[in-house]
Formats: C-alpha cells, structure tokens, sequence
C-alpha cells in the first residue's frame, strides 16, 4: 500500500458500508453535536465520528501509510448541492507534509462518477501545493479548470494523468496529503456528501489556518492548536494538543441526550495560563 500511495497519490478504493449502513451513519453524523475549536473538530465532541473513524479496516489501511503512530486531526462531512464545486485545491494543513498525512474520503449520499473526486495522479511528488502553483501563474484557483490545473502539473512532471473516481456510497478513498484534488456534484438532484477524516502521525504540526489563509502564503492562527486524538500508538512529541480519550466518554453521553432532545452546547477546548 505505501508504495501505491508514494506512486500515484491514492490507494485502491475499498468498502465500508452497505447501503443500510451509509444511511445509518449519515444519520447520526448529521445529529452529532458541534465540532471543538473550528469545522474539522467533531471527532473529539462526537462519539458517532469517532467510531467510524477507529474502524479497522480504515485505520490499517491508514497504518499501512503512516505506520503505527496514528493522529486523527481532522472530522467531517462535506456536502454538495446540485452544480456545486469545491475548487481545485491542495489540503493547507498538510501541504508540504512529505507523507506524513493521508485523508480518507468516504462516500455517503449520491455519490458517483458525477460527485466524487476529481484528481491529478503524482501531483503530491511535485513538490508544490495546487495554490502556490495558482499564484505563480497569476491565475485565480477558482477559474481554473481540470484541463488548465493539468497541464500545469505536467509542466513539472509528463506522467500526471488526471482522473476521476468512480465509486458509490461506503466507498473509502485514501489519499496522500499533498495530492491536487477537487470534487463537483453534476448531478441534477440529491446532496452529494462525503464524510472526510484526516490522519497524520503525531510529530507533523497540524494548525488552524486564519480566514483569509486558504490562498499562497498560507497562514495559521498560533491559537487555538486543534484537538487530535490518538487513533493507534503513542504520542510521543509535543507538536500538537492530543486530547485523551476519555473525552469519548463525554461525547458519547452529549450524542445520548442530543438523541433525547436535550440542548447542546458548542464546544471549546482551553489551555489556562497556571502560575
């Protein structure tokens, strides 16, 4: 697997849920309650997350990448209307990451060849993220099309091939941090939504990046560090905020008395200043 995912950016995809099971989950992570700190936080506020995120045939093919340390630092869905597109782009938290991050993209409604992701293949061994590219050209990321967004990457490499995936809901896709991706719902009905879970070994700094950050340069905000949480192994480095997993227990008490009709409060994780 990780000379698969060294070669061409991705893995072969693989399943996880059947249909029933697609509905199920979709259903609980909709009613999860609100992520910590900023939109990728649900998985140390939401038990139902968690669990899909711990499942074992996702976490060894992520193990089989990134060894036996394994840091989940990022949680949620992603949804697209109709004609909706979410734009070329390389993932900013792990841009530059040199393999020690990987994402696993998770179909769960309406997904197919129309709505799934679109990628350029060796585009992580280019050694430049998708928006610096953009900025180089002078070409906005947002006008760019697949057509243009490839050539560029050929410029610096002729084997990049661009591809679509082609897979149905409970489908898993594994991909390298760096790879040059973006996913439109052509569809002309049904959300498409995805579940994204971002892995990564516990020594890359994974930080929050400002507004206005998402365009080269890149910029993060120094506080707050997201929350992670230990998926597999220990951490061993002081290069993010790891939240222990007795946290679950919270989480999965939250999910109890949101499915009872209880109010929920959004969620914040704090560090005190302590003399």
């Amino acid at each position: 697997m990780m000379n698969a995912l060294a070669e061409n950016g991705f893995l072969k995809p693989f399943r996880v849920f059947g249909k029933r099971e697609c509905r199920k989950a979709l259903a609980a992570l909709k009613a999860a309650p609100a992520p910590a700190d900023w939109h990728k936080g649900h998985a140390v506020t939401s038990q139902s997350y968690l669990d899909v995120a711990r499942q074992r045939e996702i976490v060894d093919a992520v193990a089989a990448v990134l060894g036996e340390e394994i840091m989940l630092w990022g949680a949620g869905l992603v949804c697209l209307q109709p004609g909706q597109r979410h734009v070329w782009h390389t993932d900013v938290e792990t841009s530059g990451g040199d393999g020690h991050a990987v994402s696993v993209w998770i179909g769960l409604e309406h997904t197919n060849i129309n709505s799934s992701l679109e990628y350029v293949t060796g585009s992580h061994r280019l050694g430049v993220s998708l928006q610096k590219m953009a900025f180089d050209k002078k070409v906005s990321r947002y006008d760019a099309d697949s057509s243009q967004v490839l050539e560029w990457a050929q410029e610096l490499d002729s084997q990049c091939s661009l591809e679509q995936l082609a897979i149905s809901d409970g489908d898993a896709f594994v991909f390298h941090g760096d790879l040059w991706h973006q996913s439109r719902n052509s569809n002309a009905h049904g959300t498409r939504t995805a579940l994204l879970l971002q892995y990564a070994t516990p020594d890359m700094p994974i930080r929050i990046w400002q507004p206005d950050g998402l365009e080269w340069p890149f910029r993060f905000k120094a506080h707050p560090r997201p929350p992670c949480i230990m998926i597999r192994g220990e951490n061993r480095h002081d290069a993010n905020r790891i939240i222990s997993m007795p946290l679950t227990e919270f989480a999965a008490d939250t999910d109890r008395q949101l499915q009872r009709g209880a109010p929920a409060l959004s969620s914040s994780i704090e560090s005190l200043d302590l003399p």
